[in-house]
């Protein structure tokens, strides 16, 4: 899985980038799209979904998919990939954003199903998971 460009936050958990679950009418084309079909390490998660707004009133909603993840050096092999299937519009109009990657812990992730990236590195790190490629 890899996100070209997008930005780090620190207040919230979620990690949520643009999909192929969008609609290009709505101005997707101007962002590059995670595509899940083209990975294979991409396991569905029926049923989850998320749904964030921050205090601006920006936001974006979609389901929820485990993906491998490379930040850097360090891999998370199973990290919680939100998918949006919608964003609001100051998020179509930045081009140079095709997500969020949240760094606060899961205790305040919309999905409450999903483990936030912050999470997954401290848990793979302690259990020797983090791999280096």
């Amino acid at each position: 899985m890899l996100m070209q460009t997008g930005h780090v936050d620190t207040g919230s958990a979620d990690f949520w980038i643009f999909s192929t679950y969008l609609q290009s009418e709505n101005g997707a084309s101007n962002h590059t799209l995670y595509d899940p079909t083209r990975s294979s390490n991409f396991q569905s998660a029926p049923g989850e979904t998320f749904n964030i707004t921050y205090g601006d009133g920006s936001g974006a909603r979609g389901i929820v998919g485990y993906d491998k993840v490379l930040i850097g050096a360090a891999t998370v092999t199973s990290q919680a990939i939100e998918m949006a299937t919608a964003v609001t519009s100051n998020f179509i109009s930045d081009t140079d954003n095709d997500g969020i990657m949240g760094l606060a812990f899961s205790y305040i992730n919309s999905g409450k199903s999903c483990c936030c990236i912050l999470d997954m590195m401290v848990v793979v790190s302690s259990c020797k998971l983090l791999t280096r490629p």
